[in-house]
């Protein structure tokens, strides 16, 4: 199979590449406008850089990890080229965008997959599987946290809010949101939020939420909440934190997907790293995705889940009371 890229803005796109060639998918190319940026990446991904007219007329899919703002535009190309798509999350910028580009793929009858990786956890899975068939209630509450650092050392665009949509919520929101739903087997009925800001303004004088909490109510009496804040240290040792606490009727479950990790010290300025060891989520996701765009099959995560849970994110974005940062 040939796998193209359109847009390499997105971090993910690294580890995207490394699941293809895990899985032994190497005729693999890459297209971004910015020439700077896709220049960099083909130098450090060994990927080789190409037009947009060669990605689309010599892949057998693509995979689309730009900017979010340039996700419809990219989405129009590859559907009217008849291209499966695994589209990163989140899907759009704007509602008519997001569902503009499930109405393009399904027009197209084309696969349209939504890069959601923790659905490929095996303890996801196992949660899932336990709290299906309970009766409306039995899963009393939900509380995640799915925190970073803020992205000023790779990624910046995800706090513009031209590119990215917003900041925190845009970024961290929607993983949760889509976790939820999917164990729930429902969307959210009413969603609140609260945000605030300590960047500052951008160059176009926006504040681009940072610290960003979600209260969400489910149909059947589910309470969740979700902290997406952009809160862990420069220095902290991994990406971030993603845990789920679940209190259920007859007790409690915890997801702590990253939790399998092994601690390196280096011994030039005491620093520390954890790598993880436990599920390799973005392999599944991917090895998912080239077998569905083989087959026909659908995958786990479609274009009508992606776009569910974007819809959770910008409403929650759209409607969030802003709080004043102090400034002690």
């Amino acid at each position: 199979m040939r796998v193209g890229f359109l847009g390499i803005r997105h971090i993910h796109a690294y580890s995207y590449v490394r699941a293809l060639r895990i899985l032994g998918v190497d005729d693999v190319q890459a297209w971004d406008a910015d020439a700077a940026a896709l220049a960099e990446f083909a130098g450090q991904s060994d990927v080789p850089a190409a037009s947009l007219t060669s990605v689309l007329t010599a892949s057998d899919a693509v995979i689309i990890t730009s900017t979010t703002a340039e996700h419809l535009s990219l989405v129009r190309h590859a559907a009217s080229a008849g291209l499966p798509i695994l589209l990163e999350k989140p899907m759009a910028v704007s509602v008519q965008d997001a569902r503009d580009i499930v109405d393009v793929c399904e027009e197209a009858g084309v696969l349209l997959m939504t890069a959601f990786p923790l659905r490929y956890s095996s303890e996801a899975a196992a949660i899932a599987a336990s709290v299906r068939g309970k009766a409306p209630g039995a899963v009393v509450s939900l509380r995640g946290v799915n925190q970073s650092v803020t992205p000023t050392r790779h990624d910046s665009w995800f706090a513009d809010p031209e590119l990215a949509g917003g900041g925190a919520s845009m970024d961290h929101v929607i993983h949760l949101a889509d976790l939820y739903s999917w164990w729930l087997g429902e969307e959210p009925d009413s969603v609140r939020a609260c945000a605030t800001s300590t960047l500052g303004a951008t160059s176009g004088g926006v504040a681009v939420d940072s610290v960003f909490t979600v209260l969400l109510h489910y149909p059947g009496g589910t309470i969740a909440t979700i902290d997406a804040s952009w809160s862990r240290r420069e220095t902290y040792p991994i990406f971030g934190t993603l845990e789920v606490d679940a209190t259920l009727d007859d007790g409690t479950l915890t997801f702590d997907p990253f939790r399998s990790r092994v601690a390196v010290h280096g011994r030039a300025n005491h620093d520390e790293r954890w790598d993880l060891v436990g599920d390799d989520l973005d392999l599944a996701m991917v090895r998912d995705f080239v077998e569905c765009a083989a087959s026909g099959r659908t995958p786990l995560a479609t274009g009508r889940h992606g776009l569910a849970a974007t819809l959770t994110t910008l409403n929650a974005r759209d409607n969030a009371t802003w709080l004043a940062t102090s400034t002690r």
